[in-house]
């Protein structure tokens, strides 16, 4: 743990082409992985961000095309979405939990949820 701030989950990782970069040679994306392989996101320079999330079976079960390799569980995929405001988008997504919780309750799979 870093004793200056919180622990970091996300790794960089290497999309596996050449990174774009400015005028000056400064990447113009951030590739990060989350330590489970369930969750990739390339942070780009114009504020906006491209989310890839591996459901049913981690990224290393997939190959470069994003296809599932032989032997991957049935059912798996990846799915994408590209962000613009990722604060909006993250405020948006706590709007509508605490929403479902004061629907379904905290009881259930909800207990624990609510983020206030």
């Amino acid at each position: 743990m870093n004793p200056t701030g919180p622990e970091r989950c996300w790794q960089e990782y290497d999309p596996g082409f050449e990174i774009p970069t400015d005028e000056c040679g400064i990447p113009l994306s951030l590739f990060l992985r989350d330590p489970n392989d369930y969750y990739q996101i390339d942070m780009r320079w114009d504020g906006c961000c491209n989310l890839s999330v591996a459901v049913n079976a981690p990224f290393a079960a997939f190959d470069k095309n994003h296809k599932p390799k032989e032997g991957s569980p049935r059912g798996a995929w990846i799915d994408g979405l590209h962000i613009c405001d990722l604060r909006k988008f993250i405020e948006r997504l706590q709007e509508a939990l605490e929403e479902a919780c004061d629907h379904f309750g905290d009881d259930g799979e909800w207990k624990g949820q609510r983020t206030q």
